[in-house]
């Protein structure tokens, strides 16, 4: 066992959805600036169609629950480069990947928004 993640008692990876992105920020970019930001990023998929072209949307995934968490809890980040201006990203979860809050055993319907110790 990797031990992420082990107080949950399994190894997972916590994934968010992010929305309103802009079409020339690169999945690079976008791992550095969350890493940046929450830490413990392990990936950046940026959604495209069918024509390969993003769709402005995507997901990260983080190793570290507490990171995850603050992610969610941020709603969205501004964004500003030297090839655009200012951009919020829309951060929400993914439910069919979040366990249950009350049980942390299955997949549920309720997700907490903040830790609970």
């Amino acid at each position: 066992s990797s031990g992420i993640n082990a107080e949950y008692g399994e190894d997972r990876l916590w994934t968010i959805f992010v929305g309103g992105l802009h079409g020339k920020l690169y999945a690079q970019a976008l791992f550095t600036i969350f890493n940046n930001l929450f830490k413990h990023v392990v990936s950046v998929k940026i959604d495209t169609d069918e024509h390969n072209y993003p769709t402005g949307s995507g997901s990260i995934k983080f190793s570290n629950r507490k990171s995850y968490i603050k992610a969610i809890n941020a709603n969205y980040i501004e964004v500003k480069t030297s090839t655009f201006g200012p951009k919020s990203i829309e951060i929400q979860h993914y439910m069919e990947d979040e366990l249950c809050c009350v049980c942390q055993n299955v997949p549920g319907r309720k997700f907490c928004k903040t830790e609970m110790f």
